[in-house]
């Protein structure tokens, strides 16, 4: 017995029957036989055969009620039925419940043989049929699969997909390809690809579709081809095209994906547009990737620095340093873009030819799609005329406030000047009358000692005493003598204020007492407000020194204060008998001192502040005011000194500008980031 004899089970209730069947059979077939119907049912269950062989006319159980188990239960066991009784209706009926083959007894051993060779032909053939169906079935399902997978992939892709035959007719068109072409696939299918693309004008060269269908299916750098693509509805718009070929014998077969770039062609001339403009911008602009090596240059910068783009691409920007910053510096600058903000400052950057320029700057992280910084943009302007110009207007500004204050000054001089002058006439007049009552008491006493005194001189030294009013003498000296002595201390006062005052400094940091330069610049312009405004002070003693620019500071000061009296000037117009006030406090904040100036004057429009620290904003009439004054102080407190000036006002009450400055000294001006 193999496996590949077929596996018979004969059920019959002649044991005979049975053992001559297996007999005959065995060589062939492997054959289990029974003579319970009962037995076969079991045996069914257990591990059916290929084939059942059974009696119709049994005691136990009669063949067609197996026959019926056999179809219910095992309809792939093919069944042969033996008999020697049945008529015509018995094998009816045996062939209705599935029956291959009747087989009349006695039966002889061929003919059985042969029906059971014609049955397992006939089974072996159903198996082949049934597997090759299977298998075809489970093909075509893995092929629709595939083309369902494949049409949604299709469907899904953001590029529009084709696909042509070697015509270039079209035999399937993607939903991006009908969203692209605003066409549907039924209206495209067959249609040929040239009424969806042409020649791009500005491409120039063979026509489109040809260099396609003759395998020439992208540029000679082997970027894809671009074109027009031409919409259902007659529009047309820019494409980029990328052709596939495939060979089935004599046919092909092109696929083509097609992308809309209309955006992208916007970008492009954006793009170009941009750096059209970075190259003709006046400023100096550079691009560097985050590590800070150089990737861009226009040529202001080139010009400027007097490099070429050859020798700045791929440097670092300290190609351009020129020593005069430090570390703490450039730390500062890099923590601050890497961190996201924009810088701006001052740089001395040093030119090719070592020629040292100061310029202006701002450096700003440019951020990708992720939030990460992908470079950092410098855009740059010289500002080396400009500063000289800038110190020659402070100076002018200078000039010019110390020219209003001459005016005053000289008549404050001439006050203390005038009364000491008086003072020193009545004592020159005294010291005559003194003289004259000293030689008469002088001729007197010699006459007396010489023992020749005379009533005449007596009288004489009498009358002289009389006309030297002693008595007035003896009150009124000491009073000129004080006034003498208070009239210099005060022409001393204001010139040392002066000298404080114009005090240059240049530029270097110097600890200076903020209450004495008050002082000092109070005492300087009391003629500007002295007529308008009384001054009070409110000083900290426990004021620590700051270091500070001296005569840029007395400058800041005078502004306010010549700025509070003309505010009050302004308020009491027509009505001399008012007075304003002007207060000046000092006190110590917790890393600064601030310096509050205050004043009972006009007052600051809401709509006016913003405005008050521009260059040349004045609010005064043509004539009365530069519009500097203020500009120059905040440049002052905020660049310079790194402190913040800040403005309180209400309307019709007054003003109070409040500076802060830190107790900690700035960099040292020529060396950091300057003004």
């Amino acid at each position: 017995m193999t496996d590949a004899n077929p596996r018979v089970l004969i059920v019959d209730d002649d044991p005979v029957t049975l053992r001559l069947m297996k007999a005959a059979l065995g060589r062939e077939f492997d054959v289990t036989t029974t003579v319970s119907p009962k037995a076969a049912l079991r045996l069914l269950a257990e591990d059916p055969p290929d084939i059942l062989v059974t009696d119709l006319m049994m005691d136990e159980m009669s063949g067609e009620e197996l026959l019926k188990e056999l179809k219910e239960k095992h309809p792939g066991v093919v069944a042969l039925v033996l008999t020697g009784t049945a008529g015509k209706e018995e094998a009816i009926s045996a062939f209705k419940l599935g029956a291959y083959d009747l087989l009349e007894k006695p039966c002889q051993a061929d003919v059985v043989r042969q029906s059971l060779r014609r049955a397992w032909r006939s089974i072996t053939t159903e198996r082949l049929n049934r597997k090759l169906l299977e298998e075809l079935s489970s093909a075509v399902t893995e092929t629709r699969r595939r083309e369902a997978q494949l049409r949604t992939i299709l469907d899904t892709a953001s590029n529009g997909i084709l696909s042509l035959d070697g015509s270039g007719a079209v035999l399937s068109f993607n939903r991006a390809a009908q969203q692209i072409f605003a066409c549907t696939e039924r209206d495209a299918l067959g249609r040929l690809l040239g009424e969806f693309v042409e020649d791009d004008p500005h491409e120039g060269g063979q026509d489109l579709v040809s260099r396609i269908l003759h395998g020439c299916a992208s540029r000679a750098d082997g970027r894809p081809l671009e074109g027009i693509g031409r919409r259902g509805d007659g529009t047309t718009f820019p494409l980029e095209i990328s052709v596939g070929e495939t060979r089935d014998g004599m046919s092909r077969h092109f696929s083509a994906i097609v992308r809309d770039i209309t955006d992208r062609k916007k970008s492009e001339q954006e793009v170009r547009r941009l750096l059209t403009a970075l190259e003709q911008a006046g400023d100096a602009i550079l691009i560097t990737d985050p590590q800070g090596t150089i990737q861009y240059v226009n040529a202001a910068l080139v010009a400027s620095s007097g490099f070429a783009a050859s020798d700045l691409i791929g440097q670092n920007p300290r190609i351009f340093s020129s020593g005069r910053h430090d570390a703490r510096f450039y730390r500062e600058l890099w923590d601050t873009i890497a961190s996201g903000r924009t810088w701006t400052g001052c740089f001395f950057n040093r030119r090719k030819d070592g020629t040292i320029i100061e310029e202006q700057a701002s450096i700003s992280p440019v951020r990708d799609e992720s939030g990460g910084i992908a470079s950092y943009v410098c855009v740059r302007h010289e500002i080396t005329k400009q500063r000289a110009l800038e110190e020659q207007l402070r100076q002018a500004q200078k000039l010019e406030a110390i020219g209003q204050l001459a005016a005053g000054i000289a008549h404050e001089i001439n006050t203390p000047t005038q009364f000491v002058g008086d003072n020193v006439r009545f004592l020159e007049e005294a010291f005559g009358d003194i003289i004259g009552l000293v030689a008469a008491l002088e001729q007197l006493s010699a006459a007396v000692v010489e023992g020749r005194a005379t009533a005449e001189q007596g009288e004489e030294a009498r009358q002289a005493l009389a006309a030297a009013d002693l008595a007035y003498l003896k009150s009124e000296i000491p009073t000129a003598i004080q006034q003498s002595i208070e009239g210099v201390r005060r022409v001393m006062e204001i010139v040392r204020a002066m000298k404080d005052f114009s005090h240059m400094g240049g530029t270097e940091m110097k600890n200076v007492d903020l209450n004495r330069a008050v002082q000092s610049t109070a005492t300087v312009s009391r003629n500007e407000w002295k007529y308008v405004a009384d001054l009070e002070t409110d000083l900290d003693p426990e004021l620590p020194a700051v270091p500070c620019l001296p005569g840029e500071l007395n400058q800041v000061f005078l502004n306010m204060i010549v700025n509070a009296a003309h505010a009050i000037a302004d308020k009491v117009k027509g009505n001399p008998s008012q007075r304003g006030k002007i207060t000046i406090s000092t006190r110590r904040g917790d890393d600064c001192v601030e310096v509050h100036i205050a004043d009972t004057g006009t007052g600051i429009p809401e709509n006016v502040r913003p405005k008050i620290f521009d260059p040349f904003f004045t609010t005064k009439e043509v004539g009365k005011g530069t519009g500097q004054g203020l500009a120059i102080a905040h440049n002052v407190v905020v660049k310079k000194h790194k402190g913040t000036i800040s403005v309180e006002s209400v309307v019709g009450a007054g003003t109070t500008f409040i500076i802060r400055l830190p107790q900690g000294a700035p960099a040292p001006v020529a060396a950091e980031v300057p003004a």
